[in-house]
């Protein structure tokens, strides 16, 4: 009985203070402070860049932007008619983020004169580029793999 008192009683002693002046003697004592520093400062940039949308290459390094034509010219081909889904759906995603990343409207949007495609749709042509993305890397390589996990996605079934 005397026991329980005790440690009831060096539980409630044990308060917000101690717990804080604990913590901050971890802090100092694990880490060194310039590299405490040197962390806070790539979190901060990352902060940044996530908040600017700024995932801007390397510094020096310059990227070709992707020639449309000939993505086109490969998609599009009579040779594509030989190629399994998952290189049919990667290329197509391909050209779709080359299109957009160089200006051009989605071509998963809706394409009509009498209708002005809206957010609804734009998060639609997201929605089913981010599942047509997954089940390729789901299937990691494997053509079979990807058509079971698109349809099972998709929601069909073989009849």
């Amino acid at each position: 009985m005397e026991n329980e008192e005790n440690r009831t009683q060096e539980q409630e002693s044990f308060g917000a203070d101690d717990y804080i002046n604990g913590l901050n003697e971890l802090r100092e004592n694990t880490v060194s402070k310039d590299e405490y520093n040197r962390i806070l400062e790539d979190n901060r940039k990352l902060a940044d860049a996530l908040a600017k949308g700024d995932y801007g290459n390397n510094e020096g390094e310059k990227v070709e932007p992707a020639n449309l034509d000939e993505l086109r010219k490969s998609l599009f081909s009579p040779d594509s008619q030989r190629k399994t889904n998952l290189q049919y759906f990667t290329e197509v995603l391909t050209l779709r983020n080359a299109v957009i990343e160089q200006g051009g409207k989605d071509p998963f949007l809706p394409y009509n004169r009498e209708y002005v495609a809206n957010e609804q749709d734009a998060a639609d042509a997201d929605r089913i580029a981010n599942v047509i993305q997954e089940c390729i890397d789901y299937a990691d390589g494997d053509p079979q793999v990807f058509n079971v996990e698109l349809q099972r996605r998709c929601g069909q079934r073989k009849r």
